[in-house]
């Protein structure tokens, strides 16, 4: 053995001690995804939401890993909608705080994310209720299958413009004050889907708590009123303000312009022959599993 090896004096250099073996399987293991502009065009995104390198709303969109597959559709992350925070995170980097997306964007971000990792094909199974075909008595309509093409979908998406968020965002309420509003948040929608959920299993919730929930998820629209943008201040508002006024934004709100991805499609009954409309479901469960 020769003195180098044994003089303590003599030390192997850090780069090499730490050198670490690359793994050629990973380098072709991810595909590149594909890019997308976001039907909200990035609008209302001002509070870091996006990555400061984000132009007009266009992100890009990687494959799931088989670990995101689990992920995205487990029904305890479901219900939460962490299962999807956690999977947008990863496969859409630059969208920073996923939880903030405008609820529309997020239905658009599921059918990419779902034709960047399958393809553009989804087959759907549905059933024509409205079908005039005999049959035997008693027999109910059959379970038909149908393929959506995803990629057309995401072409049709109705893009959200300035011009409309001036038009169909501003309430001129009664005593002056002038309310603009902003499309629902991914995290409002769901507690709103929280709350429907605790509804229809017969859960009793107190009236005084239901009705402060769903002023809170009002407040959760309103960009600001007279301006003044203060989000504790706008809930206040909202405590003193008639029932006349609180109706008055509600009416606004289901007037608003209807933009973002129509996952409906058109098809043929195979047993009737009559047109049908199918629709995707964006829930990942059904999209992802």
């Amino acid at each position: 053995m020769s003195d180098e090896a044994t003089d303590p004096k003599i030390t192997v250099p850090k780069a090499i001690t730490e050198s670490k073996v690359v793994n050629p399987l990973l380098a072709r293991a991810r595909l590149p995804g594909d890019t997308f502009r976001l039907p909200s065009h990035g609008m209302f995104y001002t509070n870091g939401e996006l990555d400061d390198t984000v132009e007009d709303g266009e992100v890009h969109v990687y494959p799931m890993t088989a670990i995101d597959e689990i992920v995205i559709s487990s029904p305890a992350k479901l219900f939460s909608g962490e299962g999807i925070i956690e999977v947008f995170k990863r496969c859409i980097p630059s969208i920073l705080i996923p939880e903030e997306l405008l609820a529309q964007d997020v239905d658009f971000l599921l059918l990419c994310l779902r034709k960047v990792s399958y393809g553009s094909t989804l087959e759907v199974e549905r059933v024509h209720e409205g079908c005039t075909a005999e049959r035997e008595e008693g027999t109910e309509p059959r379970k038909q299958l149908f393929n959506a093409d995803i990629g057309k979908m995401i072409a049709k998406t109705k893009e959200l413009s300035a011009a409309e968020i001036t038009k169909h965002y501003r309430i001129e309420m009664d005593n002056d004050q002038i309310v603009k509003m902003q499309p629902m948040r991914f995290s409002s929608y769901i507690k709103l889907m929280q709350l429907i959920s605790q509804e229809q299993e017969g859960e009793t919730i107190d009236e005084h708590v239901q009705n402060n929930m769903m002023l809170n998820q009002l407040a959760d629209m309103i960009l600001s009123v007279d301006e003044i943008a203060d989000t504790v201040m706008i809930r206040e508002w909202l405590d003193v303000v008639t029932p006349n006024q609180v109706r008055k934004i509600n009416d606004s709100i289901s007037k608003m312009a209807k933009w973002g991805i129509d996952t409906t499609f058109k098809v043929k009954c195979r047993d009737c022959k009559k047109s049908m409309e199918v629709e995707v479901p964006t829930n990942p469960l059904a999209l992802f599993s």
